[in-house]
């Protein structure tokens, strides 16, 4: 299929399944209750949400040194901060795009070679996801019934990605201290699967290779695995705050044990690739809310309306002026993305 084509159905299917989640999140909803929610919120709580989640993206932004220490020393941590935002501005207009700018922001700033950059975030994003399966099944320990009642499929789904996800790190095992060996035989493969995606495939595992570089550097094991818990405290903490801002502490009893269930739930529903997680945000967030703890639908759409629309706003503001002090255009980010799709 030609690339463009094949750009542009991904774009109109990111873009369906955003209007499709939004629609089901919103269908037969009191529209009168979800403002009243809103206008009654304690904004001075959820816009709280605000520093804590750019401290998260600080400590994304040093995880990610540790990362490319191995391939260029006295890397700036502001390029590498830089290059977060501009990669969540872009994911905010469309999904994995952000994937792209921002390896292609750090090869602009550091002169970080791209493959080794865009394998550092694959490595990185594919430890993201460990942790979300570990707080996910540290959710199920105390909510199991509330989970498998409110949403079936869950954890027969969970089962599957936590199966794939150790096969996964077994792989990555071997590709990290069997290099050569690996290498030789996914090429074998070449007798049952076709050239076209076993080029594709050879190309990924250079791209993991470089970002693995940082495994051989144990000592830092420790400090990038206390970067990562901590990281995820503060987007547990997001969702925490803002329970205040719509009074779910004092009337329903909401903790942060609750936020961690909420924000785990959210977390997998944005999985699915739509624009900044719309629709698929407000949908796994209300379901989470009213399912599990019997919050008004009304008040968690106001939730979670908020919520996402705080956030969203925050990344288009600070991606916008991570562009600007880093002096990278979109027309720039844009054909990274073109070449790297090609």
């Amino acid at each position: 299929m030609n690339p463009k084509v094949k750009r542009i159905l991904n774009y109109v299917l990111s873009f369906a399944l955003a209007a499709f989640f939004l629609y089901i999140a919103f269908r037969g909803s009191d529209i009168h209750a979800i403002i009243e929610s809103i206008e009654r919120a304690k904004w001075g709580w959820l816009l709280l949400f605000i520093p804590i989640a750019l401290l998260s993206h600080i400590i994304r932004a040093w995880r990610w040194l540790y990362f490319l220490e191995p391939i260029k020393k006295g890397i700036r941590k502001r390029n590498l901060f830089y290059a977060v935002m501009i990669g969540y501005f872009f994911n905010s207009i469309l999904p994995r795009f952000g994937e792209v700018a921002r390896p292609y922001a750090i090869k602009k700033l550091e002169d970080i070679p791209l493959r080794t950059a865009v394998g550092s975030v694959i490595v990185e994003r594919f430890l993201d996801l460990l942790f979300l399966v570990m707080l996910f099944a540290l959710s199920l320990v105390f909510f199991r019934e509330e989970i498998s009642r409110a949403f079936p499929t869950m954890e027969s789904w969970s089962i599957v990605i936590s199966a794939a996800s150790v096969g996964v790190l077994v792989f990555f095992g071997f590709l990290v201290f069997k290099t050569d060996e690996t290498v030789v035989f996914v090429h074998k493969l070449n007798r049952f699967v076709p050239g076209k995606i076993l080029v594709k495939v050879e190309e990924l595992l250079r791209k993991v290779i470089d970002g693995f570089k940082v495994v051989h550097n144990r000592e830092k094991y420790l400090v990038m695995f206390l970067l990562t818990l901590f990281m995820w405290f503060l987007y547990v903490l997001q969702f925490y705050v803002v329970f205040y801002a719509f009074n779910f502490v004092s009337n329903y009893g909401l903790d942060l044990l609750s936020a961690l269930v909420v924000m785990v739930i959210s977390s997998i529903g944005i999985i699915i690739p739509t624009p900044g997680g719309t629709g698929t945000f407000h949908f796994f967030c209300m379901a989470s809310l009213s399912r599990l703890f019997n919050i008004p639908e009304g008040q968690a759409l106001g939730y979670a309306t908020s919520v996402h629309a705080v956030g969203y706003l925050f990344l288009l503001a600070a991606g916008a002026i991570a562009l600007m002090l880093a002096n990278i255009n979109i027309a720039e980010a844009g054909a990274a993305k073109v070449e790297h799709d090609a």
